[in-house]
């Protein structure tokens, strides 16, 4: 909800307050996705194919290379 409220043009303190979470969590989250929604909640977003690792998959990796 807070990426949809942000999206409708409602700043990120309202956003946070009106999704429930508090106005540091909400300015945190713009912060840490750069201003942008995350993949999974963007309006144009596509379903994730498969074919390329994600994060999660990607920091498995090095360990593994040791």
């Amino acid at each position: 909800m807070f990426w949809e409220y942000v999206a409708v043009g409602i700043s990120r303190e309202a956003a946070a307050a009106k999704a429930g979470a508090s106005q540091p969590v909400g300015s945190r989250w713009f912060r840490e996705a750069g201003g942008m929604p995350p993949a999974e909640f963007r309006r144009s977003t596509k379903p994730l194919s498969g074919r390329y690792l994600s994060l999660v998959e990607r920091e498995e990796i090095p360990p593994l290379l040791v």
